[in-house]
């Protein structure tokens, strides 16, 4: 069994991860192959289903936002 997460924990979570996505990125200038692993692995965590909702999807149910992009 699963133990929730509070959002406060989640949206630590999200910083994280948004950290991560910025280094990954900006590795993508030096060239290196891994960076666009790291770049894949944590857009996976933020949006894909796996085990769990990906940690955005989790963030829109539970602060009830609006996720439409126009």
């Amino acid at each position: 069994m699963r133990i929730p997460k509070t959002t406060e924990h989640l949206l630590g979570a999200l910083e994280e991860d948004l950290c991560l996505l910025a280094g990954a990125v900006h590795g993508l200038d030096s060239g290196e192959r891994a960076n666009l692993r790291d770049l894949a692995t944590n857009l996976r965590a933020l949006v894909c289903f796996a085990s769990v909702e990906g940690l955005l999807w989790r963030l829109v149910d539970e602060l009830c936002v609006d996720d439409r992009v126009h």
